[in-house]
């Protein structure tokens, strides 16, 4: 039986080999969280230019008004001093709605300082915000570069790790190996464990001294009273 756990065990160093490497391929940074960065930081570009823009037509319709305003009042005033009007009913109008006009003016001057002040500060964002852009581009490109590179080497050691398993495995007796996957299922880890200084590796529990003594004489399976994973006493 020991040089049958023997066979057990190198297929259990190729297991354990293999959960190592997929492990530290899944905690990769494969740019996921970076992406996610980036796409908010575009999503709020987009708002930004959305505020631009919204800014830029409030100030052509406000210059517009302000045009049309003008060019209404100059003809009211030519009309009024040009001596068109000249009953006071049509007076009084003419100059209610120059006063109106002026007011008018008044409102459409400060909206169109305040939109040029909007404009100003909306660009500055959007120029602002496309470095934020500019920076996590280049950062998903840098970790997915890396990415590419680390995970092709780890998805070739695994592809290794599992061609040497599978050679081991063609040595390794079934009966034991039955044995041997259905506590590999259970721990969802490893299924072996070396006993080292009285202490299961796998637990990192002392193991009793009946059970070292049963290890190191009986012939039968011996597993960790505190894990269930199979023992393992290098002679």
């Amino acid at each position: 039986m020991h040089r049958e756990i023997e066979k057990v065990w190198a297929v259990h160093e190729m297991d354990a080999r293999l959960l190592e490497l997929n492990t530290t391929l899944q905690k990769l940074d494969n740019g996921a969280a970076a992406q996610a960065a980036l796409t908010n930081a575009e999503k709020e570009l987009a708002r930004l230019h959305e505020e631009l823009t919204a800014a830029r037509v409030a100030l052509n319709d406000a210059e517009v008004s302000l045009k049309a305003n003008e060019t209404r009042s100059e003809g009211l005033q030519k009309r009024l001093y040009g001596g068109m009007v000249s009953k006071q009913a049509e007076v009084e109008a003419v100059e209610h709605e120059i006063a109106d006009l002026k007011a008018k003016a008044g409102v459409l001057e400060t909206t169109i300082l305040e939109s040029m002040d909007a404009i100003e500060a909306a660009e500055s964002a959007v120029k602002a915000q496309e470095e934020v852009v500019q920076k996590w581009k280049e950062r998903v490109k840098t970790i997915r570069a890396a990415y590419a590179t680390s995970s092709g080497e780890l998805q070739a050691k695994i592809q290794e790790a599992s061609e040497k398993r599978a050679e081991c495995l063609a040595l390794a007796p079934e009966t034991v190996m039955f044995t041997y996957e259905a506590i590999r299922k259970r721990t969802k880890t490893t299924a072996m464990a070396r006993l080292m200084d009285g202490t299961c590796e796998g637990c990192h529990m002392q193991v009793p001294s009946f059970t070292i003594m049963r290890l190191k004489n009986s012939t039968e399976l011996t597993t960790c009273d505190n894990c269930g994973r199979l023992l393992f006493l290098e002679v």
